[in-house]
């Protein structure tokens, strides 16, 4: 990866909704990047964390199956 300005996006798309939460970031080249979040989700879904570039293009994917109606720390690594 470049240096600059990147976006993560934690997208939902089950039962054809679209629901998604998008932070800007910026990230060194050549470093991987960790990251967490914490949900809170009753139905159990599953949702992706996703590197995007700035033209919105789908870097990397994490899919996290959510397992717990109160809140939960998830992590993830995108590789660099």
């Amino acid at each position: 990866m470049k240096m600059g300005l990147y976006s993560v996006r934690l997208v939902n798309e089950e039962k054809g909704k679209y629901n998604s939460i998008i932070q800007k970031i910026f990230l060194t080249p050549d470093t991987g990047n960790d990251f967490y979040i914490y949900i809170k989700d009753n139905a159990k879904s599953k949702v992706e964390i996703r590197l995007l570039d700035t033209k919105m293009n789908v870097l990397h994917a994490l899919p996290i199956q959510l397992s717990d109606s109160d809140w939960k720390k998830y992590s993830g690594h995108f590789p660099s």
